[in-house]
């Protein structure tokens, strides 16, 4: 009998202590609208998940970031706040890498194009700690390019010269393919007032100022066509035993130029002042801004290599026979 007393006694002394809050036991009151609350923050946050996942667009991936977010707040032990933010991260991640890249090619390249290219990779929503950084990474490559054309201009108007006017044109209308309205805007400018400085200061015996037509630009370099037509006036002559039905081929000293439908050839059998001349107008009209560098790598010898310049292939070849260019284009 005094064993269950005892087991009574001690019974009731352990309710008090849980009660009482005594060794850390606490009681939680939490009413139903408390928990109804936190149900529906933690459904949408799982549901933002999926649906970043499922979207795969940077509006999703920061809707889903917000919502874990509020997650966190009322629930920072969740366990499915570090597993829902892994998953957003691996989102996210594919993201950025594309971004990185396109812009170093836009820093090798160095062309509107990849600029555009590189541009298109930015969401409007990406986060401003990026968006800046990426932005102004780009920004450092395109003020590169409205230099280039400032220069070529400048060149221009001073020697008066038909192939630095061609070149100013080239630089001036690949601008204008800008997929940033000031950027287009500027070059639209510059081209009108480039235009009208040449037909009023133009040298009388300089051939006539053609205003390019602007519903035709010219992007990375004259096409191979192009190039043709311009052969005869650098003193090319057609070579009828030297073409067939799928390559054209123009002679010129010790210099041969071919062209096909995926390439433009340029053999060089022995240098001379004039060879090399015309060697490096025909690269400057077909690779704007790396003409030069390729004509300072054939001009002195060189080991056979091949380099992605203007969105183009160049292969480079010596041997005893001479120097061999081929651009594919």
């Amino acid at each position: 009998m005094k064993s269950k007393r005892l087991k009574q006694i001690i019974s009731m002394a352990l309710c008090a202590i849980i009660i009482s809050g005594f060794g850390g036991f606490k009681v939680i009151k939490t009413n139903a609208s408390e928990l109804t609350n936190i149900d529906l923050v933690y459904s949408n946050a799982y549901k933002a998940t999926m649906k970043a996942q499922e979207d795969n667009t940077q509006k999703s991936i920061n809707d889903a970031r917000l919502a874990i977010d509020e997650l966190k707040a009322i629930l920072p032990n969740s366990n499915a706040i570090p597993t829902w933010s892994s998953l957003t991260d691996k989102i996210q991640h594919p993201k950025l890498v594309k971004i990185v890249n396109s812009i170093s090619k836009a820093q090798k390249d160095q062309t509107q194009k990849s600029i555009n290219e590189a541009r298109d990779t930015i969401e409007d929503e990406l986060p401003l700690k990026w968006k800046n950084s990426y932005s102004s990474a780009l920004d450092v490559v395109q003020q590169f390019k409205i230099n280039q054309v400032v220069k070529a201009i400048d060149k221009a108007k001073i020697t008066k010269d038909i192939e630095d006017i061609d070149i100013a044109w080239i630089f001036i209308t690949e601008i204008k393919t800008s997929n940033k309205a000031p950027i287009y805007n500027w070059g639209k400018s510059i081209e009108d007032s480039f235009y009208e400085a040449l037909i009023s200061g133009v040298n009388p015996t300089t051939p006539p100022v053609t205003k390019p037509e602007p519903t035709k630009p010219v992007q990375n370099g004259l096409s191979k066509s192009e190039i043709e037509k311009r052969l005869p006036g650098l003193g090319f002559s057609y070579s009828e035993s030297d073409s067939g039905p799928r390559i054209r081929c123009y002679i010129e000293g010790n210099m041969r130029v071919a062209i096909s439908n995926t390439r433009l050839t340029l053999g060089i059998s022995k240098n001379s002042a004039s060879t090399m001349n015309k060697t490096k107008q025909i690269l400057n009209m077909a690779l704007p801004t790396s003409g030069n560098e390729v004509y300072g790598i054939i001009s002195a010898p060189f080991n056979s290599q091949t380099i992605e310049r203007d969105g183009k292939t160049i292969e480079m070849m010596s041997d005893s026979a001479g120097i061999s260019i081929e651009i594919f284009y």
